[in-house]
């Protein structure tokens, strides 16, 4: 096997980091159109795939957003009351009085719908001058100002509103806030399923991941380490073998989802992933930590090395 036939079947691992918290539903457009490679062909815009995504339960998605409040004054005590510490992450700075909440859109549609359900056992105007009722309003006033398709909830607009904000992003200056709420989606291309594989094991990320059940496979790509020629010309072979017996599966009418089990574990993907700087680091400090170490996997080594390397993180 010659040069040129080698470079045919060899793909290059390319990411983009992707802008902002996806307030305008951009990034959520990026992970759909990622899981059925439809991004140049689709028609939807980003509030189509909102509503979609909502009306198919499909939450996942939904993750893909992220919200970061400033609430002025507030009371730990109630915080402590309200707010899953597992679905978001809380900053109280002394210096300004200023209390900083951060979740995906996900964890805020999930604490609208329970926070709602707590006044169901308030009479009216008990409820009125109930504080949590004054934060549920405040709080829902402000998502929906962040995103109307997303948060279109049920909501009263109060006279005298909690001094509640959301913030479009925040500084890297501003070191304390930066590395426990700053959020980082990522778009990967030409990675490999076993690549995937490890991610997923950082169970704190959100991803979305192109569709093997979906997507018409007949011309995949693959991705491979160092061999020899000899090796290569072995591995080759059999991913032809493979690629004709997947296709021959689909012309006799075999659905995708079945004629997928034929795909080698190096078919080229595509994926977004999501998370905060401090998750990021994470997952940087546990796949780089020995570089030398011939048990990490050679490929999502490769990639980290040089997503590590971008300045958001430094």
């Amino acid at each position: 096997m010659n040069k040129k036939q080698v470079e045919k079947y060899r793909i290059s691992s390319k990411f983009k980091i992707l802008d902002g918290y996806g307030h305008d539903g951009s990034i959520i457009f990026k992970a759909g159109t990622t899981c059925y490679r439809s991004e140049d062909k689709t028609k939807k815009t980003p509030e189509d795939f909102i509503r979609m995504f909502k009306k198919l339960k499909h939450m996942s998605m939904t993750e893909f957003m992220w919200v970061s409040l400033v609430i002025r004054d507030f009371n730990y005590l109630l915080e402590n009351a309200i707010f899953s510490k597992e679905k978001f992450l809380i900053s109280n700075r002394l210096s300004d009085q200023n209390t900083v909440v951060s979740g995906n859109a996900r964890a805020w549609l999930d604490f609208m719908e329970r926070f709602k359900e707590h006044f169901k056992h308030i009479g009216n105007k008990k409820r009125e001058q109930h504080i949590h009722w004054i934060m549920y309003n405040t709080i829902g006033e402000v998502l929906n100002a962040v995103n109307p398709v997303m948060f279109d909830l049920e909501f009263e607009k109060l006279k005298k509103p909690l001094e509640i904000s959301y913030v479009e992003s925040i500084d890297q200056d501003d070191t304390e806030l930066y590395n426990i709420h700053n959020w980082v989606a990522i778009k990967f291309e030409n990675v490999s399923r076993g690549l995937i594989d490890q991610f997923v094991r950082h169970r704190l990320m959100s991803y979305a991941v192109s569709s093997t059940r979906y997507i018409d496979n007949r011309d995949f790509k693959f991705v491979l380490g160092d061999l020899n020629q000899e090796e290569f010309s072995v591995f080759i072979d059999t991913v032809e073998k493979i690629k004709a017996g997947y296709t021959q599966l689909l012309e006799l009418g075999v659905n995708k989802d079945i004629a997928r089990q034929l795909l080698p574990l190096g078919i080229s993907q595509e994926m977004v992933v999501a998370g905060t700087i401090e998750n990021w680091r994470k997952i940087f400090e546990i796949r780089l930590a020995d570089k030398d170490n011939n048990q990490v996997h050679w490929e999502i080594k490769n990639v980290l090395e040089r997503v590590s390397n971008n300045e958001i993180f430094k």
